[in-house]
């Protein structure tokens, strides 16, 4: 029993203390700065146009990747 008693009184103090800290509010003047913010509407966000090329060597067939946008290729040359 008196350990009941004891955890709802100290439950009851943090309550208290905490409903205290919370009401304490600030009486003086708060300045505050309008912000203005400009979007520029006419950002489009593309992805690389990648594809695959094709080439034969000495019978044998390869591969590569190749940035189109960019016109770089990615990569080596790869058996199929």
């Amino acid at each position: 029993m008196k350990n009941k008693l004891a955890i709802l009184f100290l439950a009851a103090i943090l309550i208290s203390f905490s409903y205290s800290s919370s009401v304490d509010a600030h009486n003086g003047n708060i300045e505050t700065e309008n912000v203005t913010l400009k979007l520029d509407r006419n950002i489009t966000i593309r992805s690389d146009i990648l594809e695959w090329r094709v080439k034969n060597i000495n019978g044998k067939l390869y591969k590569r990747l190749y940035n189109r946008s960019t016109n770089q290729w990615i990569g080596d040359w790869i058996p199929v």
